[in-house]
């Protein structure tokens, strides 16, 4: 398409202005057909890969559904003006309920030319339920996390590598 718009332009007209339609022409062209080839391979990716290795853990697997804002608002304190929550995988682990999925948070900016998004979370959310008797609120996040809404105080871990990636926050140090 982009070689003969080009072409009959070049001949017509200019062949200047032909080389830069035709050009044009070609990488939109491209563009369409290179998005709805990803499309396609990340919907098969999804099920048959990604479906089949979590079914084989005995997990649940909804491409569709994701956490929720409360989850989300559980662990972090920060303005939210979109998100959205895919790839929810959801069940039992020795005993433990584990939800987690792949989220996105951004709250807008109004500018005076415009408006800019700004990420307060892009990764994967995770929440599991340990079904353990406790009083205290404990929490543990990467090193690097912003927004967070802390609970308790820093708690001192007995693995120093564990420390050097993950903060760890407790209402109860002892428990």
């Amino acid at each position: 398409v982009g070689i003969c718009a080009g072409a009959a332009i070049a001949y017509l007209l200019d062949a200047i202005f032909g080389t830069a339609v035709g050009a044009l022409a070609y990488t939109f062209t491209t563009m369409l057909i290179t998005a709805s080839k990803r499309r396609e391979f990340r919907a098969n990716f999804k099920r048959q890969i990604i479906e089949n290795i979590v079914k084989k853990h005995g997990l649940g697997y909804d491409k569709d559904r994701g956490l929720g804002l409360d989850d989300f608002f559980t662990i972090y304190d920060c303005r939210v003006d979109e998100w959205s929550s895919e790839d929810l995988v959801e069940g039992d682990i020795d005993g433990v309920s584990v939800k987690f999925s792949d989220f996105y948070a951004a709250k807008k900016l109004k500018k005076k030319n415009g408006t800019e998004t700004i990420v307060q979370f892009q990764g994967v959310l995770f929440k599991a339920d340990f079904n353990k008797k406790s009083s205290c609120v404990t929490q543990i996040a990467h090193v690097n996390s912003r927004n967070l809404a802390i609970y308790g105080q820093k708690a001192n871990m007995d693995d120093a590598r564990f420390e050097e990636i993950f903060d760890v926050y407790t209402t109860d140090q002892i428990g």
